[in-house]
């Protein structure tokens, strides 16, 4: 929300320049009727895509956090094969986790395939004690529940506002704003109540759109329970830059880490050919060091 300050300022600014130097001082039945029902209408409106997509949002985090759950219960069951396949299984699952941040969140999709080569790992098992047999029913029953989660989480994130909706609101916003400046009768308190009215109005599309684009509060639902898996994964977080040039992530999210890994793709989007990492490791100056671990050759189709 931090970077729509900008915007919100600016439009504070406009409608009150607006507010100023436009005094409608309409007076008007039709006028009236007509804000009565575009008011009416936009709330309606509003009101229920803000609790469809609020719903939607909902729905996400629970099957995303129960994806974590799900991950971590493999993790502690893959402990009773040998040490090699334990290892191997993280090798899957930081390579899953990284199909995730690489891909947008619309293109959830696109990270099956790494899903399914952990999928192919745990089939792949050498079971040699009844133990292991009756533990690889159970992660067997978890890779089930990870792969309908993860077609849940694929459907969620496409089920996007239609854009008939949103030219909707749109043009009712529209008219609520030329009928707050010609309804503005140039007095102090007309000044200091529209451009408020007008600013709430732009406030609440804003946050509308983040829903819509699942980026409300993402740092809660999103940035912070990812750090905790890769710890409690015992893998090093990793970051697409564009989070931190965006202001989606900022320093003091991850400066309590011991090391995290920075991901630079030259190519544009979807092509992932030629990745950069960079394990980045805080120091209590403040500043960070970054090495260069690696430069990979993926694409965004493989």
């Amino acid at each position: 929300m931090r970077r729509y300050v900008p915007i919100l300022t600016a439009g504070y600014l406009i409608f009150l320049a607006f507010a100023i130097l436009l005094p409608g001082k309409v007076e008007s039945p039709v006028l009236d009727t007509l804000l009565s029902i575009a008011t009416f209408t936009f709330a309606i409106l509003l009101g229920f895509s803000i609790s469809q997509q609020n719903d939607r949002l909902s729905s996400l985090r629970t099957t995303l956090r129960e994806m974590d759950g799900q991950l971590f219960s493999l993790r502690q069951l893959t402990k009773v094969f040998d040490a090699d396949e334990a290892a191997l299984y993280l090798g899957h699952v930081d390579r899953y986790l990284q199909a995730q941040l690489d891909y947008r969140l619309t293109d959830f999709t696109k990270t099956l395939p790494e899903l399914q080569a952990l999928n192919a790992f745990i089939l792949s098992l050498k079971v040699k004690t009844d133990r292991q047999r009756q533990l690889l029913d159970h992660m067997l029953y978890e890779l089930r529940d990870l792969l309908r989660g993860h077609s849940g989480v694929t459907h969620n994130v496409q089920d996007e506002m239609p854009v008939a909706l949103w030219l909707s609101l749109l043009v009712l916003s529209a008219i609520l704003w030329a009928g707050l400046i010609l309804i503005n009768d140039g007095t102090t308190t007309s000044l200091i109540i529209v451009p408020i009215l007008s600013e709430s109005i732009l406030l609440l599309l804003i946050i509308l759109h983040d829903l819509d684009r699942l980026t409300w509060q993402e740092r809660d639902w999103i940035w912070r329970p990812l750090i905790e898996l890769f710890q409690t994964l015992d893998l090093v977080p990793y970051f697409p830059e564009a989070l931190f040039a965006d202001e989606r992530l900022t320093q003091t999210d991850v400066d309590h880490l011991k090391a995290y890994r920075v991901v630079h793709y030259p190519e544009p989007y979807p092509d992932f050919s030629n990745k950069q990492i960079q394990l980045v490791q805080p120091t209590k100056t403040g500043s960070d060091t970054p090495v260069t671990l690696e430069s990979r050759a993926t694409t965004g189709d493989s």
